[in-house]
């Protein structure tokens, strides 16, 4: 018997594939242009934070980095669309490491900038943990037995 997809599986999944391409693009995107950004014709002050930052190996680093997030979103939102459990336990642990990091970046900049954007980080995941771990998205993913209805 086949199982039906939920479609809020399938918006996490596409979302997850989206947000993976759009990492992909990014790192491919830094790696080309970081001699641009670090050339003297764009004006960079070669002591500034960006020109350090994107002239030594961190710039590299970061952009190696944006490409690894991004196949790994792919290859999890793809996990997710195809029911597997090994996406399922990586969307929940990514979701609790997220809103971990929103909690500690509010704290880190409460004297510094607004909240709103880890509190909208915090509510989405938090949604998102809600909705993976509801009784039939579960059966999808194969971490429950099938509900027996009331």
């Amino acid at each position: 018997m086949q199982r039906q997809r939920p479609a809020g599986v399938t918006l996490i999944g596409a979302l997850e594939i989206i947000v993976g391409l759009i990492f992909l693009f990014a790192g491919i995107a830094l790696f080309a242009g970081i001699s641009v950004f670090t050339s003297k014709e764009l004006g960079l002050d070669s002591n500034s934070f960006e020109y350090k930052l994107l002239a030594g190996p961190l710039g590299y680093v970061i952009a190696g980095a944006m490409l690894a997030l991004g196949i790994a979103a792919v290859i999890i939102g793809i996990g997710l669309l195809k029911g597997k459990q090994w996406a399922w336990k990586t969307a929940v642990a990514l979701a609790f490491i997220s809103i971990a990091s929103d909690i500690i970046t509010m704290v880190i900049q409460s004297k510094t900038s607004s909240p709103v954007g880890s509190t909208i980080g915090i509510i989405i995941d938090g949604i998102i943990l809600y909705y993976l771990y509801r009784p039939h998205v579960k059966v999808y993913f194969g971490k429950s037995a099938e509900p027996t209805p009331l």
